[in-house]
């Protein structure tokens, strides 16, 4: 059904699926191979050293790749990675006790595979700033007018500094505010690529609706 509704929309080059659940990304693979899938997960989701498959990663074992999501989701052709930006997940990197699970190595290794890392949801901009240190290549976040306060988003060309595409940018950004209505909550997914901001809305009951640009 929603491939069906995305090919009549002629939306295939405007849409990402993303779910938690492995299990759809593999059958929406089988149903449209031309949608870039972005396999969201927790850590606890994955049950690392755990007896048997867990219920979230479509009958994937996780330990039989070694404890390595990156390997797990190139098997059904996943194109990003997105995990809990790290422990708690409502922490951020000023707090005591706080662990990233998101690290620059995770990054390093992903991109090896050609795969991008893109965690959620990260509200405040310290954790953010440390994320795009670490190299990710975009963020799940509440609020995108945080990260463009984010001096390491000045170097890479974010959305909202002062170059000659902002303005495109900021209208693009109003649209989306406007188009996304009456979903609640809306998860906005900044890719980082240069001069490019796309806004993706996740709603109850499905995996992404994307702005179209």
């Amino acid at each position: 059904m929603t491939a069906s509704e995305i090919r009549r929309a002629g939306l295939l080059r405007q849409v990402t699926i993303q779910s938690f659940d492995w299990g759809a990304l593999k059958r929406m693979r089988q149903e449209e191979p031309r949608l870039p899938l972005v396999a969201l997960t927790n850590y606890d989701f994955l049950q690392v050293g755990q007896p048997g498959a867990s219920p979230w990663l479509g009958g994937l074992d996780i330990d039989t790749f070694g404890g390595d999501p990156i390997r797990a989701i190139r098997t059904f052709g996943a194109s990003a990675f997105s995990p809990v930006h790290g422990f708690p997940q409502n922490g951020t990197v000023a707090d005591p006790g706080y662990q990233p699970y998101v690290t620059r190595a995770m990054v390093r290794h992903a991109h090896a595979y050609g795969i991008k890392v893109i965690p959620w949801t990260v509200d405040d901009t310290p954790t953010m700033a440390e994320l795009l240190d670490d190299g990710v290549d975009g963020l799940i976040t509440d609020y995108p007018d945080r990260l463009r306060t984010c001096s390491p988003c000045a170097a890479i060309g974010c959305p909202g500094h002062t170059t000659s595409a902002d303005a495109r940018d900021d209208q693009h950004l109003a649209r989306a505010d406007e188009a996304v209505g009456s979903l609640e909550p809306a998860e906005r997914v900044l890719d980082l690529g240069p001069r490019r901001a796309s806004l993706l809305f996740r709603q109850p009951g499905q995996h992404l609706v994307e702005s179209p640009e």
